[in-house]
């Protein structure tokens, strides 16, 4: 492990200031103070194909893996083009399946593709195609099968899509709707190609629609079982909280997508209010900054 100790000091300015006793490779004055909350990564498992597809043998199982690799080998945009919709939905495709016999698979309806969706760090949509179970008898059906198909790699596979930033931080979800006296919670998200080892973020609201209760921590960055050092500060007067995180007694950051932390609010009157991220600073375990952005979200107050 380096052999460095980070401290992080709360100065009266409500900003914060990290101070390293060993070697950085970054101005001390950029980095305004390191707290965490993040969330592991969920990823959508990939989904089965149908059992009946299984059965389809010989030519009809190779022409499918033939489509398949057509498919890989179109750019993004053809594939884009190729969509006649965006979501497939599992009702029947003609009329005749429409009361439940078909005579031929022609009868379910054509190829679909689905949306886009992400396993790992790769960008996947499914062929859906129509078979017809039992052609031309009085339990004659429409059977739904679904192929997955290789869109590409990404260096971050996020929400189904590939994602270019090297660190985002965004709110999730970015708009919701609630009554006057609710409580609910909003996250602060952060999407990362290189590895973090800290953050720090302004969260600015309206101070005449919401009330701040707390920003826990999550679990992006202490998810693998690292010690984190979280420091907060909140002026629900001026609708603000500066929330900071780093790692310590590790050497390595975390990339990937995650969750920083959790904020807790209360609607106290009707109308809408931003939620802003502002000053934004993530850097590495050399203390050197990554790139960074973010984006915000609304809140409507019925």
């Amino acid at each position: 492990m380096k052999g460095k100790i980070i401290v992080v000091v709360l100065v009266a300015s409500a900003l914060f200031t990290l101070i390293s006793l060993g070697k950085i490779n970054t101005n001390p004055n950029k980095l305004t103070g390191l707290v965490t909350s993040g969330k592991v990564k969920v990823i959508p498992e990939k989904p089965e194909t149908s059992g009946d597809e299984s059965s389809k043998q010989g030519t009809d199982k190779d022409m499918k893996d033939n489509e398949g690799k057509e498919r890989n080998e179109m750019d993004e945009s053809e594939y884009r083009e190729m969509q006649s919709m965006d979501s497939v939905p599992l009702g029947f495709g003609g009329s005749s399946s429409r009361t439940g016999r078909c005579m031929s698979d022609p009868d379910c309806g054509g190829d679909r593709f689905g949306k886009y969706y992400c396993v790992e760090e790769r960008l996947y949509q499914d062929r859906v195609t129509y078979i017809c179970v039992n052609p031309g008898s009085s339990n004659s059906y429409c059977m739904e099968s679904r192929t997955p198909l290789l869109i590409k790699e990404c260096e971050i596979c996020y929400n189904g899509e590939c994602v270019e930033e090297e660190a985002k931080l965004l709110i999730t979800p970015s708009e919701v709707e609630h009554i006057v006296g609710e409580e609910f919670e909003l996250n602060v998200e952060i999407l990362s190609s290189l590895p973090v080892f800290g953050a720090e973020f302004d969260l600015h609201f309206d101070t005449s629609r919401l009330e701040l209760i707390n920003l826990e921590e999550g679990d992006f960055l202490n998810g693998d079982g690292a010690q984190t050092y979280v420091v907060r500060k909140v002026d629900n007067d001026q609708g603000k909280i500066t929330f900071a995180v780093t790692r310590f007694d590790t050497d390595v950051g975390v990339s990937g997508s995650g969750v920083l932390g959790v904020v807790k609010l209360r609607a106290l009157s009707k109308g809408s209010s931003t939620i802003k991220l502002e000053n934004i600073l993530v850097i590495d375990a050399d203390m050197k900054e990554i790139p960074s952005s973010g984006e915000g979200g609304v809140v409507r107050i019925a």
